[in-house]
């Protein structure tokens, strides 16, 4: 099954939406990309997977 994208925020909007420091925003970015859970394409933005993996992918 394909996976299918919902986009987020910039870390910009997200640091303002959430009170946060823009590096907070892009270190928890980070680390959701890290497990899988987001991907950000260049000059498009970042999205979530939909379908994160699973411990046997």
């Amino acid at each position: 099954m394909d996976r299918i994208w919902s986009g987020i925020p910039s870390e910009t909007r997200l640091a303002e939406q959430h009170g946060v420091a823009r590096l907070t925003a892009r270190r928890a970015t980070q680390e959701l990309r890290e497990r899988g859970l987001v991907v950000t394409v260049r000059g498009k933005g970042s999205f979530v997977v939909m379908e994160p993996p699973t411990a046997d992918q």
